[in-house]
């Protein structure tokens, strides 16, 4: 026992191997020394360090072949699901990689499904998690009877799973899921999703359109399989006689959501951003609304909060990503379309390639990333070391980052300095406020301040002429509103970047239009986000 009562440590490997190396080197060296000597003393002792090499010898061959036996265990702990023996997802990814590289060095395919048993939590609180982790081994170990040597079978976590087929056609690997959804057990179903990635298509979201497919199937009465269609965040639709805006098994709001996604009743409004000196719309927000087919539209506060719960944010942030990317590119040269990021995105932007999603999008419509501007919101940025690492990945794309709501969070001076930050924008509750006592005298202070670390300031909630007037005065850049615009649709907002500027404070004052790419923007350092310099004429 040591010091503080704790049993004495077995000696470590390495130390057994050494001695019994030393060992085995020394039993020649005896024999040789034995030989030397008068017999029979000679014979006993050469015979004895015989013995005691074979011994060493054999002792050495177990302790090597244990050691062979943990690293193969390790190696199986770390790359695959204990339960059921398929790959992990760290594997899995790994495998997807390698498959993409070899599909676009062979220009062939690759097909990916995502299957989930349907109501598994129902089987499980039925017949206990003992059964469930019995049907979840039967079942894979049925399914690998149908898979090809080159395809990779990986559990996701729970009930989920996905299969990776190189190789296959889209058709192909419809066949092949089918026969999978036919071997679950006893009356449980399964529901699955494929996508196909061609070689001249984008590969980040091959993930992202299996489980969008999988949305369908399960929303189109479950135990089926749904193929995406093989355009870039294209939302794959139900299969024919799909009845649109019925839930899929009641009219609770989770099922409405599946079915909301999977049909497309989700929309992109698109509220203009106003330049105060010239009047004219240079960009513009784009605003998710719900087009329910009973409710009508319904903003966010409606829905946002169950599809946090339902793990839908991520994959319903990055349709409004794609989506709006794709509307940009029916936009003027110099405008810009600004996509909120919610705390629960940016906190997976590396996991869920957020990043990549974005470039991909920008490549497919032919847009600049750097037309694109993300709103982050002040509770977004609580970590600051997270917050960080994301922010800087996408600012490497080239994309353009604005602090939304700044007045109502958590932010300070040290994170507007450390942050890369190009907007600030000021809660519109500070518009409301403006004649209040020192209402104007704190907008005033917020744009100094945020102008000192080389931001533009923006001003959303304008809905008086009053208001803008007052911020014509301060000489403000850009302003926000229903006084300005209430949010549209895409088709209403594009004739506006090219009307005539109205509205405008002081017709006689402005000098020349200022359009948000005529606003200087800082120079930042990509380690630290500090401003270190200008660049006169940049955008922002």
């Amino acid at each position: 026992m040591d010091r503080k009562g704790n049993p004495p440590e077995r000696p470590a490997v390495w130390h057994r191997l050494l001695a019994l190396t030393a060992a085995a080197m020394l039993a020649p060296l005896l024999m040789l020394h034995h030989s030397t000597m008068a017999a029979p003393h000679g014979v006993a002792l050469t015979g004895g360090s015989m013995l005691l090499s074979v011994l060493v010898i054999h002792q050495l061959h177990g302790l090597t072949s244990r050691i062979r036996v943990q690293a193969a265990e390790l190696r199986q702990l770390a790359t695959t699901d204990p339960l059921t023996g398929a790959v992990n997802r760290r594997q899995f990814e790994d495998a997807l990689t390698r498959a993409l590289a070899q599909a676009a060095s062979e220009n062939t395919g690759v097909s990916l499904a995502v299957l989930d048993l349907d109501h598994f939590k129902r089987f499980n609180d039925r017949n206990g998690h003992l059964a469930g982790d019995q049907l979840l081994q039967e079942m894979t170990a049925a399914w690998r009877t149908q898979l090809r040597p080159t395809d990779v079978l990986a559990r996701f976590g729970g009930e989920e799973f996905v299969v990776l087929l190189p190789g296959a056609t889209a058709d192909e690997a419809e066949q092949i899921v089918e026969r999978l959804l036919a071997l679950v057990p006893g009356s449980q179903t399964c529901s699955a999703g494929v996508a196909h990635h061609a070689p001249a298509q984008g590969t980040r979201n091959l993930l992202a359109r299996a489980d969008q497919a999988l949305y369908v199937a399960k929303c189109s009465g479950r135990a089926r399989v749904a193929v995406a269609r093989p355009t870039v965040g294209a939302v794959p639709t139900a299969p024919p006689g799909t009845p649109v805006g019925m839930p899929c098994d009641g009219a609770s709001l989770r099922d409405e959501l599946e079915l909301a996604f999977a049909s497309g009743q989700f929309r992109l409004f698109y509220q203009p951003l106003v330049a105060v000196r010239s009047g004219r719309v240079v960009g513009a927000e784009a605003l998710l609304r719900w087009q329910h087919p009973t409710r009508g539209l319904l903003t966010p506060a409606a829905f946002l909060h169950e599809a946090e719960e339902m793990g839908l944010l991520v994959q319903l942030g990055t349709w409004v990503v794609e989506e709006a990317i794709r509307e940009r590119a029916n936009w003027p040269a110099g405008s810009y379309v600004s996509i909120n990021l919610s705390p629960r995105e940016l906190e997976h932007t590396v996991r869920s390639r957020l990043t990549d999603h974005i470039g991909d999008a920008c490549t497919a419509a032919g847009v600049d990333p750097h037309d694109i501007m993300i709103e982050v919101t002040e509770q977004a940025i609580t970590d600051l070391d997270n917050t960080l690492s994301a922010m800087q990945s996408l600012r490497a794309l080239g994309v353009r980052l604005a602090l939304d709501d700044f007045g109502t969070g958590y932010a300070s001076l040290a994170r507007l300095r450390d942050l890369p930050f190009d907007v600030c924008k000021l809660d519109r509750s500070f518009a409301t406020k403006m004649n209040e006592p020192g209402g104007l005298t704190v907008i005033r202070a917020v744009q100094t301040m945020a102008q000192a670390y080389g931001m533009t300031v923006i001003a959303e909630g304008i809905e008086t002429a009053g208001q803008l007037r007052q911020l014509a005065d301060l000489d403000w850049e850009l302003v926000q509103g229903f006084h300005l615009h209430r949010p549209m649709p895409a088709e209403q907002i594009r004739p506006l970047f090219c009307e005539a500027p109205s509205d405008v404070p002081d017709p006689s004052d402005v000098a020349a239009p200022r359009h948000l790419h005529e606003l200087p923007r800082p120079w930042r350092s990509d380690a630290s986000g500090l401003v270190i310099g200008w660049r006169a004429g940049a955008a922002v």
